[in-house]
């Protein structure tokens, strides 16, 4: 697996994982409405909003791929902050996405240790994230690389209102 830094080019393959990947992740949890997931994911992975992001200087889009296909993103945040997160220069994980064939084989662990090698090549002194409360499987995840707990917030989805963790490491 190859990671680089995106370009106005992968935007629509960043759509069309960023839509994929919360669908699966989210589709089939009893705590949320469908439609909200639709309309989350209609708004949030749209091909225009992808391709402005892709030309702000304050988003960071990685993209993971082998010689057959695009495997996953991030998206980090470099300078974003919360009040639960102390930092001189944060960075955060704003998405961490992989396709769903491909969970589980250790590639999670290969973007995260990307995330946190930009981190440090930005001088960040914390990388943080937030992490919806019932994501156990991803909570867990961020929780062997160290990340701690410190505050929550309510995330927006579409209009229904869901508890996030927010987690941060520090470097």
């Amino acid at each position: 697996m190859e990671i680089r830094y995106a370009t106005q080019n992968d935007a629509k393959t960043l759509s069309e994982i960023g839509a994929e990947t919360f669908w699966d992740t989210y589709h089939t949890d009893s705590h949320l409405e469908q439609k909200f997931i639709r309309e989350h994911i209609a708004k949030t992975f749209s091909l225009d909003q992808i391709e402005r992001e892709l030309k702000r200087e304050d988003i960071i889009y990685l993209i993971a791929e082998n010689e057959m296909e695009k495997i996953g993103y991030v998206r980090l945040l470099p300078e974003n902050t919360r009040d639960e997160i102390n930092a001189d220069k944060p960075i955060e994980i704003s998405r961490i996405y992989l396709r769903k064939n491909f969970w589980g084989k250790k590639l999670g662990s290969t973007l995260l240790e990307k995330c946190f090698e930009e981190a440090k090549k930005q001088n960040c002194d914390v990388i943080w994230l937030s992490v919806w409360k019932y994501n156990e499987r991803a909570i867990k995840f961020y929780e062997k690389f160290d990340f701690k707990k410190v505050g929550e917030h309510i995330f927006d989805l579409a209009g229904s209102p869901q508890i996030d963790f927010v987690m941060q490491k520090t470097f």
